[in-house]
């Protein structure tokens, strides 16, 4: 009996009150592969993904030919932000049991975080094959359809699992997506609302909802466009991109004629507020969310925590950006993107709720702030002086006795000092901090991956 009221709590996502009635079953056979199983899925519907690996790596030691014990594993790792090796214990469970549907949306679930949406999409649909009604693959599928541009097929498949399930928040969110990627931010925010009021504490919903507020913003719903048609195009194509946009701006400032000296300068500014804006487009967002009382009901008590802690390097990067882009200088775009790194850093990091996550990403934070700091310093104390005294009065002042070639070999000598001592105060340091913001999401998975459960 008492497993049955267990199964009813984990059907209505009441993990947190099946959590004791699971424990207090294993105390009395701790060897329950099974119980094992369901501890470990509501420890990670719980985000206490440390105790959802062991229970479930404990389940498969106790049954290695379980596909539930492989599930669970799966499920957890994922939650743990460790992909391939979800991804490898999700092929086991399916391989074990290829009758199961489940094991076909999870394996659907964790190749669409990979970023892999037309396994995903397959893999839904082999699933589909079995239960055309399962509401997981159906949404995987929708969903999918839409990122992909494939915008009547997602359609169809999102209305239809909206006529089956009308009172369904997962119906409402797979919706709501779908008209997302087809830039309908009204409609969208129609449906997150829907299944909010179902459920208020759906975190897919929030998030749809927050996705739906911004592109209704015409700014972010360009940059979102944007970067929609980007992760649609292959990396080298975009790579190739940045790099031949770079060059002809470079080309057409060394000319001589000053209407195209003017257009490579203005291209090399768009060139780097393209860039900057990759940068920073998710922060960006978040801001456009801050600014609206509706915007703030989509934003987690965290988000708008992080907020008044990010502003902060994004207005300092904003404002080198725009000095550089009035006064010129080689500098202004490098400690422009340092900033705005360290602000798209912070900004990742009030995106996770386990506290020992966002104390060592706050830690890097501190870390690059404090470098940016110094390059500011040097910048201001030390490169400026040399600047100025690169070629001294009295070399002016001897400039007619002096031979050419001692006057040309001095200056080469004070031009390579300083060009050096440039690199290691300041371009180097930002360099690093802008390669390590770039990174924040492979650092904050690598955190939640070795992060202990919240107590």
């Amino acid at each position: 009996m008492k497993n049955l009221h267990i199964q009813l709590l984990m059907s209505q996502s009441r993990f947190a009150e099946a959590e004791p009635l699971i424990r207090q079953e294993l105390e009395k056979d701790i060897a329950d592969a099974g119980l094992l199983c369901l501890l470990s899925i509501s420890l990670s519907r719980q985000n206490k993904t440390k105790g959802a690996m062991e229970a479930a790596r404990e389940a498969v030691r106790l049954e290695p030919e379980s596909d539930q014990a492989h599930f669970a594993l799966a499920l957890a790792l994922s939650e743990r932000k460790d992909l391939r090796g979800a991804l490898a214990s999700a092929k086991e469970a399916l391989r074990l049991d290829p009758d199961d549907v489940q094991n076909y949306a999870l394996n659907a679930q964790i190749l669409t975080e990979m970023m892999k949406h037309s396994a995903a999409i397959k893999m839904a649909e082999q699933g589909l094959q079995i239960d055309p009604e399962n509401e997981t693959c159906r949404f995987y599928r929708s969903v999918l359809l839409g990122r992909q541009g494939r915008q009547l097929e997602a359609d169809e498949q999102s209305l239809e699992l909206l006529a089956d399930e009308p009172d369904d928040e997962t119906s409402h969110c797979a919706r709501g997506w779908v008209l997302i990627h087809s830039g309908d931010g009204l409609g969208a925010e129609q449906h997150f609302i829907e299944a909010l009021r179902i459920d208020p504490n759906h975190e897919d919903a929030r998030d749809g909802l927050a996705e739906a507020l911004k592109i209704q913003n015409p700014l972010v719903g360009l940059i979102y466009k944007g970067l929609s048609l980007i992760g649609r195009t292959s990396i080298w194509a975009v790579v190739i991109g940045v790099i031949v946009a770079g060059q002809v701006a470079r080309f057409l400032r060394s000319q001589d004629d000053p209407a195209i000296q003017m257009t490579g300068v203005i291209l090399n500014v768009v060139f780097y507020l393209f860039l900057t804006l990759i940068l920073i487009a998710p922060a960006l967002a978040d801001l456009t969310l801050f600014a609206s009382s509706r915007g703030r009901l989509a934003m987690t008590a965290l988000q708008k925590h992080g907020v008044r802690w990010w502003i902060v390097p994004l207005l300092i990067g904003c404002g080198h950006f725009l000095w550089w882009s009035v006064f010129g200088g080689r500098l202004g775009p490098l400690q422009s993107m340092g900033w705005c790194a360290i602000a798209a850093l912070i900004h990742e990091t009030y995106q996770y709720p386990q506290s020992w996550v966002r104390k060592r990403m706050l830690g890097v934070a501190t870390v690059l702030l404090v470098t940016m700091l110094v390059t500011e310093y040097s910048n201001a104390v030390i490169l400026r002086p040399m600047r100025i005294e690169m070629i001294p009065d009295s070399l002016l002042s001897n400039a007619k006795t002096i031979p050419a070639k001692e006057t040309i070999a001095d200056l080469q000598t004070r031009l390579e000092t300083y060009i050096k001592t440039r690199s290691y105060l300041v371009v180097y340091p930002a360099l690093a901090v802008l390669l390590i913001g770039c990174l924040r999401d492979n650092i904050a998975d690598w955190f939640v991956r070795r992060s202990p459960d919240a107590e």
